[in-house]
């Protein structure tokens, strides 16, 4: 299995890179994160928001 696959995505607006959560992709994530790419809210931090909305 080739671990060291990162999904691409590009469209008109901008780019999302995907690095799976896998110990092998740690060294690649913490380069990504040391170019200061923003990083999207994960489905709790997301759901959260939501919640203190509605409160």
């Amino acid at each position: 299995m080739n671990s060291y696959r990162v999904l691409l995505t590009r469209g008109r607006d901008g780019m999302i890179l995907y690095v799976p959560a896998q110990t092998a992709l740690d060294q690649t994530y913490s380069y990504l994160q040391a170019l200061d790419l923003p990083e999207l809210p994960s489905r709790s931090e997301i759901w959260q928001d939501r919640v203190l909305e509605t409160t």
